[in-house]
């Protein structure tokens, strides 16, 4: 009798809401009713769950009990859905509500059997209601399925190690120095002892500097970074590059102050691989069944854009769920697969590298319920260039310190622009053959809080970082022209970094400010993104490209079509002069026509410090006034020369240059060359920087007793130490050459000569 109840019972149940509540009572019924013999089936039968982010998969297994034709699964939590489901061939699942899935088979599920059922669900599940029933519609059980999945067997990675890849790695204090980073004990081995060149390898060793960084090369070729523990011991994998020759090289372990340890070993080349047997690839080939469960096709070391082949091996026809997750836990993807019949399967590419993947560490996964495989694998960038802060944010005093990797030998520009995108630091530094590279820069009272981008180039190559003073840094938006002056039948290259995964807004706006192009631009996985632009129907003139994401906005000019050359070409620096270090103006007269300009700036020595691509702005009317609109920055490196440096402005065949005066950081003087205008007569200006308070100029002559030339003047100080004055030449003094003498009220002085013709 209960037996027809319950087949009755089950009937209602596939087409009603009332699934939960029915199950309930049927239960009690079964419990009270059934007789002994036929509730132990209840007692052989059992289900496990293993949930990865919304996919689960739920094995039903049949220890003896009554042979097993339907399955019915429902949640304990009535707010979830099953958005999708897949099973094991021979079974059919149907889904009779949002929350409720019925699966039936002609084959039952003999004592000894099993079978698995994948289901993706609109959120995660750690518990699911199931029952299962006979042929004959009779409830044999009905339970609560709880997670409580094996253990993952993690292949290929590193035991206790952190695998820290170029800009991979979080944030660190600062450590302090320590001495002997590599000493006569340090030793490291790379593994395997067979090397090719494409390959990926391990480097391990021990007796290093603790909590150091080091760089790994071959030869010459930089292949990797790394920091050691706290015991001095490391582990790191790396590829091994394409253009490495194919002969017996240096692996080289070295600081960031040049000490090394060297190994010498031979890479082969090149060794061509028979393809994995994937299912499909090959469909005369036909492979014995295959049980054991296994993942292939995922190096440890995967750079941007690159796309991995997973695949892997598992029961022929079973059901498995395979996921990816990152090194902090976050689950990226997960799928329910089902093997073929020779007991292949893959992962489909898209879901593998996703531009919501960050540079760092991976873990691609595979279970079947009973066995859980995992491999480690890292994302790292592919540029030739990468910037490594000692820590993420600093306080006013302290040191800020970046160790710079580079494959090239060529001198670095470095850059560090403020909140508000003024440049606090720059230098051009030689990278000594090492490629390995440190620069520093003290924050200091006057900087500003908020966060700093680090622009690190090198022959047009370029990385940045963000830092932050009192204050921990975002990734702001960096924005970038191959050129600012291009003919009509070029096209643009513009290279934009962001936040990785963020959509940008690109505006090209004409000469009015009118919008003539928009779009929107999907960073890539690294945060960078490079196009091109068509400049077909743009006409000559000049242009604003324009790129926003919220509230931020930046924006660089160019032009389209200029003509080069110009009958005026006059140039003249604002305020000098300048310290090393400093950013300054300088502003380009060239008339009534805008022309393409290149800004050349030489140091002392004659040699060529840098080269600026710009274009000329209109002065027509007012002339001062216009001037300071037409103005261009320069930057004196830090480790710049003292003394005369000269810029130089061409367009076409016509040039103009200036010198400007380089002075040392102190109280220092520049004065001009005489001038003579009413109603001053004979005069000099005369301009002070770094002085304290109050300052007293005179001048003095350079030959006889030195007589003091006119009388001692006081001049009072703007708030910054500067000032600027006029030293009017008086009429009875003779040609010859003079000493201009400044003290200010902390008896700091300076002198210079000047000549009076």
């Amino acid at each position: 009798m209960l037996h027809t109840i319950l087949a009755s019972m089950t009937g209602y149940m596939r087409t009603q809401a009332m699934w939960p509540a029915v199950i309930a009572v049927a239960m009690a019924l079964a419990v009270l009713v059934t007789p002994a013999a036929d509730y132990a089936h209840a007692q052989t039968i059992g289900a496990s769950i293993i949930t990865i982010g919304t996919t689960s998969l739920i094995t039903i297994t049949n220890d003896g009990g009554a042979d097993i034709t339907e399955i019915n699964l429902w949640f304990v939590d009535n707010d979830n859905t099953f958005k999708s489901f897949k099973t094991e061939s021979g079974w059919t699942g149907t889904k009779v509500q949002q929350d409720h899935i019925i699966f039936t088979s002609p084959a039952a599920i003999t004592a000894g059997q099993s079978v698995k059922i994948g289901v993706n669900t609109e959120l995660p599940v750690s518990e699911i209601n199931w029952s299962a029933s006979d042929a004959g519609g009779n409830l044999l059980i009905t339970s609560i399925a709880s997670q409580d999945g094996p253990e993952p067997v993690v292949e290929e990675t590193p035991d206790d190690t952190v695998i820290e890849e170029i800009n991979g790695g979080g944030e660190e204090e600062e450590p302090p120095p320590k001495p002997d980073n590599i000493t006569i004990e340090s030793d490291f081995r790379v593994i395997p002892d067979t090397i090719n060149i494409g390959s990926t390898i391990r480097v391990i060793g021990e007796k290093f500097g603790p909590e150091t960084s080091f760089v790994l090369h071959i030869n010459d070729f930089l292949i990797g970074t790394f920091v050691t523990d706290d015991s001095g011991s490391f582990v790191t994998t790396s590829n091994i590059p394409n253009n490495v020759p194919a002969e017996r090289v240096d692996f080289i372990v070295r600081d960031i102050d040049g000490n090394e340890i060297s190994r010498s070993l031979k890479i082969n080349p090149t060794v061509s691989r028979p393809e994995s047997p994937i299912a499909g690839h090959n469909p005369d080939q036909v492979a014995p069944p295959i049980t054991r469960l296994s993942v292939s096709g995922v190096p440890e070391i995967v750079n941007i854009g690159d796309r991995l082949q997973v695949h892997g091996t598992a029961n022929p026809g079973s059901t498995i769920v395979t996921y990816i997750k990152g090194g902090n836990g976050i689950m990226y993807t997960s799928n329910v697969i089902t093997a073929d019949e020779s007991g292949g399967w893959s992962i489909p590419e898209s879901h593998i590298v996703g531009t919501d993947m960050k540079i760092g560490s991976y873990v691609v996964g595979v279970t079947d319920g009973n066995e859980v495989i995992e491999k480690t694998w890292n994302i790292v960038t592919n540029n030739n260039i990468s910037i490594q802060p000692s820590k993420s944010e600093y306080k006013r005093g302290e040191v800020m310190r970046f160790v710079v990797g580079t494959t090239d030998n060529a001198p670095l520009k470095v850059n560090i622009e403020n909140p508000k995108n003024i440049s606090v630091y720059s230098d051009i530094i030689p990278t000594s053959g090492t490629n390995s590279t440190v620069f520093e820069y003290t924050v200091n009272h006057r900087d500003l809080d908020g966060t700093y981008t680090v622009i690190v180039s090198q022959n047009g190559i370029k990385e940045y970082a963000f830092v932050g003073v009192n204050k921990q840094p975002t990734t702001k938006i960096v924005f970038e022209l191959d050129k600012v002056n291009y003919g009509s039948s070029e096209t643009p290259t513009i290279s934009i970094a962001a936040e990785p995964t963020d959509i940008v807004k690109l505006n090209i706006l004409d000469s009015s400010d009118s919008i003539i192009h928009t779009e929107s631009i999907a960073m890539q996985s690294d945060g960078r993104r490079t196009f091109t632009l068509g400049l077909q129907d743009y006409r000559s003139g000049l242009y604003t490209a324009e790129v926003e994401k919220g509230t931020e906005k930046i924006s660089r000019e160019f032009t389209v079509g200029l003509q080069s050359g110009t009958n005026i070409i006059e140039v003249m620096a604002i305020n000098p002069p300048y310290h090393p270090g400093d950013q300054f103006l300088i502003s380009i007269d060239t008339g009534d026509v805008i022309v393409p300009l290149i800004v050349t700036m030489t140091d002392p020595d004659g040699d060529v410090v840098s080269v600026k691509e710009t274009f000329s702005r209109l002065i027509q009317k007012d002339k001062d006034k216009d001037r300071r609109t037409a103005l261009e920055t320069l930057l004196i490196p830090s480790s710049g020369k003292i003394g005369v440096w000269t810029v130089t402005a061409s367009s076409g065949g016509n040039t103009n240059s200036i010198d400007v005066d380089v002075v040392p950081v102190g109280l220092s003087i520049h004065i001009s060359e005489v001038k003579n205008e009413l109603p001053l007569g004979k005069y000099v200006d005369i301009t002070v920087i770094g002085a304290k308070q109050t300052i007293w100029l005179k001048v003095t002559s350079t030959d006889g007793e030195g007589a003091i030339i006119g009388s001692e003047q006081k001049i009072t100080l703007t708030g910054d130490g500067s000032a600027v004055a006029k030293w009017p030449i008086p009429a009875d003094t003779i040609h010859g050459t003079y000493t201009m003498i400044i003290t200010d009220a902390h008896n700091q002085t300076v002198e210079k000569d000047f000549v009076i013709e």
